[in-house]
């Protein structure tokens, strides 16, 4: 046995296990964050009703003032009339202007009926937008609420996967840049497992039995080996 290889494999060993341990603990703590995230988006919805039934809120109330800015000049202009109407001594003049002075007032008046229209259908409106401002409110102490829940889950996962990260990034140093690369593209080729024990000659990477000779060398440990089927690094259970 090789002191140097089988301080290596250790090495590479402690490596794989941190490296599976993490890679549990994100899958749990991603879980989490997708919770987080549906919540999110349940309160996302809310939120765009809101701001869709705000944004109709304020077209009526721009059509209203436009209604507003309408009835004034047309009042205006039957006060004008109506002075102007004085001075008339033309009869056809005379006759003219009542019947604008008429136009203008069945405009006016279709403008106050369309207001009145407009009034209740704001009021509807702005009940309904006090509803859903609740509504949003209610559900963003709720996911607030939820979230810190979740949080509170996971705290335990999150401090052992910031450790495990510490523990790794001090077993990388420890370990040559050749050794790291090699680790780091059996990991990539093994599916996040790049390091795999042997026992009984069965690969517990790949589960494919390894030849008797390949299997006595491995024992050895003279240097580091590959599975030949998955290229996992491997070493004897036991060594």
């Amino acid at each position: 046995m090789n002191p140097s290889v089988r301080e290596e494999l250790d090495i590479l060993i402690r490596l794989q296990e941190t490296e599976t341990r993490a890679s549990e603990l994100r899958v749990t703590i991603q879980g989490v964050e997708q919770q987080q995230s549906r919540l999110e988006e349940v309160l996302d919805r809310e939120r765009s009703a809101l701001d869709e039934k705000s944004e109709a809120l304020a077209s009526l109330r721009k059509q209203y003032e436009g209604f507003e800015d309408d009835l004034r000049y047309n009042e205006d202009r039957l006060k004008k009339s109506e002075q102007t109407l004085r001075t008339v001594t033309n009869n056809r003049d005379y006759q003219v202007l009542l019947r604008e002075m008429d136009d203008n007032r069945k405009a006016n008046g279709r403008m106050q009926e369309a207001m009145v229209g407009l009034i209740d259908q704001i009021s509807a409106m702005e009940a309904e937008l006090a509803d859903i401002q609740a509504r949003v409110d209610a559900e963003a102490l709720r996911v607030e609420e939820q979230k810190a829940e979740l949080m509170a889950s996971c705290s335990r996962e999150v401090a052992a996967l910031a450790e495990l990260e510490k523990e790794h990034l001090n077993l990388g140093q420890k370990a040559s840049l050749r050794l790291l690369k090699r680790f780091e593209k059996a990991v990539s080729l093994g599916g996040g497992v790049g390091v795999a024990c042997v026992s009984s000659s069965i690969c517990k990477g790949c589960f494919m039995t390894l030849p008797p000779q390949f299997c006595i060398e491995l024992q050895r440990c003279n240097e580091i080996r590959h599975c030949p089927r998955c290229n996992r690094i491997v070493y004897w259970n036991g060594v």
